[in-house]
C-alpha cells in the first residue's frame, strides 16, 4: 500500500488548482491508499483572512472535510503541515513539513512561520512530531542545517527536472537522516506521480507512521523520477 506524503487542496494552498475532492480521487485511480494533507501554511496567506485564528480554523477545517471524504471512498487522509520558513535568510523558498502533530500544533502556534528554525524544530518535538525540509535541492541548494531535522524529502513533483533523489540520499546518509518521498501533487502538470512510502497495511493514524519512519527497521518509498514511466521502489 502506499502513501503520498505530499499533498495539497486548492482552498488553502493558493498554488494548486485542485480541490480536496479532486486530489483523493485523482490519487485513488492511480492506486495510491492513502495521502498526508500537507498544505502551505504561509504568512503570506494572512492577507486572505481576518485573522490569523482565522487562518488555522480554515486549515483544519479543510483537513477534517477531506479525511471525511477519503474515508467515504476509500482513501485514508492523515493530518501534516508544510510550513513556509519565512524567517530563514538563506532562502525565501525553505518548506518545512511537520509531521506527527495534531491540530493543537498550530492553535496553540498560529505564527509558526516566524520561527527561527530551531524554535520550530523543538516546537514540532514538544508535539511529539518531527521535522522534514520538502524538495531541499529544488533548482537550487536550499538546505538548512540538518541539526534541525529529522528527514529531507525526495520530492516527484513533475515540474521539476528531477526529484535529486542521489543527492537526498548523500545527505540522509552523512547526517543520519530520514528520508520521505510525495508528489507535491498541485495539478497543474501532465501526470500525477506515483510515489510515497510503501506499507503492508495502512497505519491507523499519523502518529503510527512517525513510528515506522523512526524505527530502526527498514523503510520502502516508490520513487517516480520526473517523466520516467514507472515509480521504482527504494529501501533504506
Amino acid at each position: 500500500m502506499i502513501i503520498d506524503m505530499h499533498c495539497h487542496s486548492k482552498a488553502i494552498s493558493r498554488c494548486c488548482q485542485r480541490t480536496y475532492k479532486e486530489n483523493i480521487n485523482i490519487a485513488k485511480n492511480e492506486g495510491i491508499d492513502a495521502l498526508i494533507l500537507t498544505n502551505h501554511y504561509a504568512r503570506e496567506y494572512l492577507k486572505y483572512y481576518e485573522s490569523v485564528e482565522e487562518l488555522v480554523d480554515c486549515y483544519h477545517q479543510e483537513y477534517q472535510k477531506a479525511k471525511e471524504y477519503g474515508e467515504s471512498v476509500g482513501v485514508k487522509v492523515y493530518y501534516g503541515v508544510e510550513i513556509t520558513a519565512s524567517q530563514l535568510q538563506k532562502s525565501p523558498d525553505v518548506h518545512l513539513l511537520a509531521y506527527g502533530v495534531d491540530e493543537r500544533f498550530l492553535t496553540d502556534h498560529p505564527y509558526i512561520f516566524d520561527y527561527p528554525l530551531g524554535m520550530t524544530y523543538e516546537t514540532v518535538k514538544q508535539y511529539g512530531g518531527i521535522l522534514v525540509q520538502a524538495h531541499p535541492f529544488r533548482c537550487v541548494d536550499r538546505l538548512v542545517d540538518t541539526k534541525y531535522l529529522d528527514g529531507v524529502e525526495i520530492s516527484c513533483h513533475p515540474k521539476y527536472n528531477t526529484t535529486s533523489q542521489e543527492k537526498v540520499k548523500e545527505i540522509a546518509r552523512e547526517n543520519g537522516l530520514i528520508i520521505t518521498c510525495g508528489a507535491d501533487y498541485h495539478g497543474d502538470t501532465p501526470y500525477r506521480p506515483i510515489c510515497g512510502l510503501v506499507v503492508d497495511e495502512l497505519p491507523k493514524d499519523i502518529n503510527e507512521i512517525v513510528k515506522i519512519l523512526t524505527s530502526s527497521n527498514k523503510k520502502t518509498l516508490l520513487i517516480h523520477e520526473v517523466n520516467a514511466e514507472k515509480p521504482t521502489e527504494f529501501s533504506y
